[in-house]
């Protein structure tokens, strides 16, 4: 053989090879991106289990959509079905018509179940003038059906929500199983955030403080509350699109129903009320003002709030913005892992109640996939995940507030997350105060 034939047969092979080489390189790229949501969705189904086996629950049944989404990955199921046993696959229970979405989506390769009770069934009952009730007999009968192929006899069964005619048909279909709440313990898993999601809280708190700096810059007197909650809806939806432009998502399978940035703004009176609504109230000097400024980005929600005086403030306002800012101070200070939750509803309501307010409303709540999420900030009695302690990597809006009847209200709001046990604020208020 000539060197010429060598060369040409070396570089034939050299091709071959880096050709190799590339689609080899090529497969590991996609692989791997595939594999980062599965790893996710495997993490968190891990994590849910280990609290499932320490509190003896063999079953979990969610049924709440952002649980669904959190778990899957995907959304579309009427009905997440989870065995505490490493063996047993996840079975979702789904409408006909959202198989092949739900299928595609979900990072788990979970057993999909289609749902027999169809749309026409409900309409004929409706005619024979039969209970409703009945669809959620049969669709419970069905997830015993599920059930009992899928992980035999089991007997402790959770559940996230029923409709209150559920109960009853609940206890018909599993005369033996104890109806539990799921909710606290899903949610004690799932309110602790990974990097993925600490990455979109993070931005979202970002979008929140530049929006509120938006609404900031256009007060001026005569202006209406309309206004100035679009300048900030328009600022903020703007950034949640540059945002998400940069960002590959997380949940690809999963529509967003909700606008990306809304915000709220009262003048005087209207501050009074916990959820006033923006209208033409025109913007006058010494006035009270509050701005709500909530973006969402890749499905995960901030909060941030802020009460200030327009133009120079009265004495007794003056007063009254300096206790928003103690207040606030305290409950972010009683945010550390390890501390009881319910310890930071009871030191705030307590200073307020000796400044004359009593209110036991929360001071908070969680923040991620839902804009209210568990835990509260609260009181045991209304809210049992109180009774657990702050755990890191959570993300809450700190809110205490009070209100002077018909005249004003004075709530800021911070958004934090804890991080080796300390607060640490993502969205602070008092950057705006003067």
């Amino acid at each position: 053989m000539g060197n010429v034939e060598r060369m040409v047969k070396c570089n034939k092979l050299v091709c071959a090879l880096t050709d190799l080489y590339r689609l080899w390189g090529l497969k590991i790229v996609i692989r791997g991106a595939s594999m980062n949501r599965r790893s996710v969705g495997k993490e968190r189904l891990r994590l849910l289990r280990d609290a499932m086996n320490k509190q003896d629950v063999e079953i979990i049944v969610l049924t709440d959509r952002e649980s669904k989404i959190w778990l899957t990955g995907a959304d579309g199921a009427l009905a997440v079905l989870v065995s505490s046993d490493l063996g047993d696959r996840v079975a979702c229970y789904v409408d006909s018509i959202n198989i092949p979405w739900f299928k595609e989506g979900n990072w788990l390769d979970a057993q999909v179940y289609e749902r027999k009770f169809m749309k026409e069934t409900v309409i004929s009952l409706w005619k024979e003038k039969r209970a409703l009730s009945s669809q959620w007999e049969l669709n419970v009968r069905e997830l015993q059906n599920i059930m009992r192929l899928e992980y035999g006899k089991k007997r402790n069964v959770a559940i996230d929500s029923l409709p209150w005619n559920g109960v009853l048909e609940w206890l018909k279909a599993f005369p033996n199983h104890p109806l539990s709440d799921a909710a606290p313990l899903f949610w004690h898993v799932a309110s602790v955030k990974d990097n993925y999601e600490l990455k979109r809280s993070t931005l979202a708190a970002e979008i929140s403080v530049k929006m509120m700096q938006a609404g900031l810059d256009v007060l001026k007197n005569g202006i209406d509350e309309t206004s100035v909650e679009k300048q900030m809806t328009k600022v903020g939806s703007e950034l949640v699109d540059e945002a998400e432009s940069n960002l590959a998502s997380l949940y690809p399978a999963v529509h967003f129903e909700d606008n990306k940035a809304e915000a709220i703004v009262n003048f005087g009176r209207k501050t009074s009320y916990a959820h006033g609504a923006p209208g033409k109230g025109k913007l006058k000097e010494n006035d009270v003002v509050r701005l709500i400024a909530l973006g969402n980005v890749d499905h995960y929600w901030s909060e941030f709030e802020l009460t200030i005086a327009f133009g120079k403030p009265l004495k007794e306002v003056m007063k009254w913005l300096e206790l928003k800012r103690q207040i606030l101070k305290m409950s972010i200070e009683a945010c550390r892992a390890g501390e009881p939750i319910f310890e930071a509803h009871r030191k705030a309501r307590t200073f307020l109640d000796s400044e004359g307010f009593w209110d036991g409303a929360p001071i908070g709540h969680g923040l991620g996939l839902k804009f209210h999420e568990l835990p509260f900030i609260d009181r045991p009695i209304e809210s049992e995940l109180s009774n657990t302690t702050f755990q890191d990597n959570q993300v809450f809006a700190v809110e205490p507030d009070f209100y002077i009847p018909d005249k004003w209200g004075f709530r800021d709001s911070a958004m934090l997350t804890i991080r080796n046990q300390e607060p640490k604020v993502l969205a602070d208020p008092t950057i705006f105060e003067s």
